[in-house]
């Protein structure tokens, strides 16, 4: 057996071991929005630059206008996180 057909043979058996109905079987954390970054696309040498909110907007804009440009790069901020207000420390 070569190695091609036995590591195929391994996956199969790793992709059997956990079905879908299994309450072990992981989709993901949590079906809320993630939004705890905004995107700065630079261009022109750094020069310039777009900020956005979210992925989605920067992969729409890089995809329909700068996908073309030359020195482009993806900064990703962090946001800054709301302060929640607190009545005092450990009481």
């Amino acid at each position: 057996m070569n190695l091609l057909n036995l590591w195929i043979e391994n996956i199969n058996h790793i992709m059997e071991q956990i079905k879908p109905n299994d309450p072990m079987y992981f989709t993901e954390t949590s079906s809320e929005s993630y939004d705890r970054h905004h995107y700065r696309l630079e261009f022109n040498e750094g020069n310039n630059s777009l900020d956005f909110q979210d992925y989605e907007q920067l992969r729409a804009y890089w995809f329909e206008c700068a996908r073309n440009w030359k020195d482009c790069k993806v900064t990703i901020l962090d946001k800054k996180q709301k302060q929640k207000k607190t009545n005092g420390g450990f009481k």
